[in-house]
């Protein structure tokens, strides 16, 4: 038994990924392989690719506010990754919190929102709200690169009033 314990050791040490309960380390140099049809859970960031989804030297993790301006009400749970990763195609599946984290905003409005390191592209279609366990479930994501993703409510039209 005590003959193992220094190739276990060995083996932990050489990891170079690191999941958190807040995020995800991938050590500069080394890739995170995620087969298709593999879940992955970060924090309450679900990714399941439905081809293998790459993240080289990169670090995710959950902020309070966007990096990047956007112009629609976000809620209070952002997922931010240090640098922008390989095209993305598969399901996301986004845990939020009530009260304070939805910032005001209604569940039934919440969308998905993914920022690509140059503009935020909102998923209108292709979704499933589910108020009872939080989650906000996107499929049908093809070829996304991936920066921040949060959700949000778009802007609604604003009435004209004629003169």
């Amino acid at each position: 038994m005590y003959k193992r314990q220094p190739l276990l050791l060995a083996l932990l040490l050489g990891f170079s990924f690191c999941i958190s309960a807040q995020g995800l380390y991938v050590a500069p140099g080394t890739n995170f392989n995620i087969l298709a049809g593999t879940d992955i859970s970060i924090d309450s960031l679900v990714l399941s690719p439905s081809a293998t989804f790459t993240i080289t030297d990169n670090t995710i993790t959950r902020n309070t506010v966007v990096v990047h301006p956007l112009g629609d009400t976000y809620i209070s749970r952002v997922y931010h990754f240090t640098g922008i990763t390989a095209p993305f195609t598969g399901s996301v599946v986004f845990g939020y919190a009530d009260g304070a984290e939805l910032n005001g905003l209604s569940e039934a409005a919440l969308r998905l929102y993914v920022n690509n390191g140059s503009v935020w592209n909102p998923y209108f279609t292709g979704f499933v709200n589910d108020n009872v366990n939080n989650t906000l479930s996107v499929n049908g994501i093809t070829a996304q690169q991936l920066n921040e993703i949060t959700l949000a409510s778009a802007g609604g039209v604003l009435p004209l009033t004629w003169l």
